[in-house]
């Protein structure tokens, strides 16, 4: 009984080290450590919206980094609770008070319009869009409204101008700078014809957690749900059922973020399928304000 009491001591003086020198490790990183600050609210750099699927996380975006050059400019950007660039509110029913003399321009495209580079909000291509031209006359107050937004196909910007366009209709022009990335996303992204950005990843979390269970859980590690997969008995004591993992990945790919090589196989012949797809989204468009005076035009990138 000594021995057994004896062996219980030592297990338990053991664990109180072992606890106590956790606690140490942990109160060392809590005054003297130093997270690394995320470059973007969230690991996608977006949100989840109905319709459009995605906007840009909300909040302030205190600089920019130029990949090219490896040089980063500070930045006062701050988005509405949207996620748009742009220093209003929008809203899906209200109706914005038109002025006597005063023209809507409602402007949309991707990132750049949306203002990725910008080093505030007011130097946007909308912003200064509509600080030209209202020093080049005094007829008329010209407000633009930014309905950009970064990832954007030209799909997403017709259903966004007809979810939030409306609130300031009729407008006297639409201008649309896009194109890239419906290329670039169905193309060079791999995400296949009609998807937006991320589709391949987020179509897999979908489906593998909410879709493919009744009773999905937001947590659950990888040796868990391996166990499910592989043990009958636990299914049936716990009830759980198996995540399975579609995910594809393009090998090639030197992206350090998983999510921006993940992919849905696609073949270059699809590529007129992308093409279609999109100039039927610019027609769409064309069609949401038949009143409006309309500016179609491509995105500047780099090696245009």
């Amino acid at each position: 009984m000594r021995k057994l009491l004896g062996k219980i001591a030592v297990f338990a003086v053991n664990v109180i080290v072992f606890v106590c020198l956790l606690g140490c490790v942990e109160l060392y990183y809590r005054f003297w450590g130093h997270e690394v600050a995320a470059n973007y609210p969230t690991g996608l750099w977006q949100t989840f919206q109905p319709y459009v699927m995605v906007t840009t996380a909300p909040g302030k975006y205190r600089q920019f980094s130029n990949q090219f050059t490896h040089q980063s400019f500070p930045s006062s950007v701050k988005t509405n609770s949207l996620g748009f660039n742009d220093r209003r509110e929008f809203s899906l029913t209200s109706r914005y008070a038109k002025a006597p003399n005063e023209k809507i321009v409602l402007f949309t495209g991707g990132s750049a319009a949306w203002g990725v580079g910008a080093t505030g909000t007011d130097k946007t291509v909308a912003a200064r869009m509509e600080y030209y031209l209202n020093e080049s006359q005094k007829t008329y107050k010209y407000s633009v409204i930014n309905l950009a937004m970064s990832s954007w196909i030209a799909f997403q910007e017709f259903i966004g101008l007809q979810l939030w366009g409306h609130e300031f209709a009729p407008p006297d022009w639409v201008v649309v700078m896009d194109g890239f990335n419906d290329a670039g996303v169905g193309c060079g992204f791999s995400q296949g014809p009609g998807n937006p950005l991320y589709f391949a990843t987020m179509r897999s979390y979908i489906n593998g957690y909410l879709l493919s269970t009744q009773r999905p859980v937001f947590y659950r590690g990888w040796l868990e749900n391996e166990l499910i997969k592989h043990s009958k008995a636990y299914r049936i004591i716990t009830g759980r059922q198996y995540v399975p993992d579609d995910q594809i990945f393009d090998q090639t790919s030197s992206e350090s973020n998983p999510t921006r090589r993940q992919i849905i196989p696609t073949k270059v012949g699809q590529s007129r399928e992308v093409l279609k797809f999109y100039i039927e989204a610019e027609r769409a468009l064309l069609k949401l304000f038949p009143d409006a005076h309309y500016i179609l035009s491509t995105q500047p990138v780099v090696n245009q």
